[in-house]
């Protein structure tokens, strides 16, 4: 079963999660795959540990289950081989005030000098936005903004983010997507992941929100 790891936790066992297990039977060593959640209302943390059963029982790799808001993306990024971020739209399209400063500090990164461009070159990662596509512009805004720096700083988008919108199911919206994740690391298996392109999937939803563009999930 997937695990809800207290930060503290998490430093002593990544190691040894990222090396993998072992599966006892000569098999290949399965990939550990990190759901990192920004959450305002708790909709979306219930969304990211639902991935994270699901990608479980895909059996194509272990889980873990973070809070953004208790991770530094230079510190705690670098270290990771894949991680999918579900995160939700606040007032003005800004991310949740709990996971703020994880935005500043990459987007800053971005053009900063002393960090290079392959900073994050290790990491595989896809990112699921959720807001209400009522609010156009602002519509998952932070979640594109994400997923256009993760890439900046040379990490490997697995597949195209996803903007998840209220107005329409959830589950619906996240079926292909899960489905196309999984594929993606299946695929890895020997040649490793490909880049993938910029475009957008679907629509980003979240729970109404404020009238800035928020959906408060």
């Amino acid at each position: 079963m997937f695990r809800y790891l207290d930060p503290r936790l998490h430093a002593t066992l990544r190691e040894r999660q990222v090396q993998g297990d072992g599966c006892g039977d000569g098999s290949v060593e399965l990939p550990l795959v990190t759901v990192i959640y920004a959450s305002y209302t708790g909709n979306t943390k219930t969304e990211a540990e639902s991935l994270g059963r699901f990608l479980e029982a895909s059996g194509v790799c272990k889980v873990d289950v973070l809070n953004l808001s208790d991770l530094q993306f230079d510190i705690d990024l670098p270290s990771k081989r894949f991680v999918v971020f579900l995160v939700s739209t606040y007032e003005g399209g800004e991310p949740v005030p709990s996971c703020k400063q994880f935005f500043v500090d990459l987007g800053e990164a971005v053009f900063d000098f002393r960090y290079d461009k392959t900073f994050l070159q290790k990491l595989s990662f896809a990112v699921v936005g959720f807001g209400s596509i009522e609010y156009q512009s602002n519509f998952c805004r932070c979640a594109g903004e994400l997923d256009s720096w993760l890439a900046s700083l040379s990490a490997r988008r697995v597949v195209p983010l996803l903007k998840v919108t209220d107005t329409d199911s959830i589950e619906g919206q996240m079926r292909g997507w899960r489905a196309a994740f999984v594929n993606a690391l299946e695929g890895m298996k020997g040649s490793g992941l490909k880049q993938v392109e910029t475009e957008e999937v679907g629509c980003c939803g979240g729970g109404g929100g404020k009238d800035q563009g928020g959906d408060l999930c």
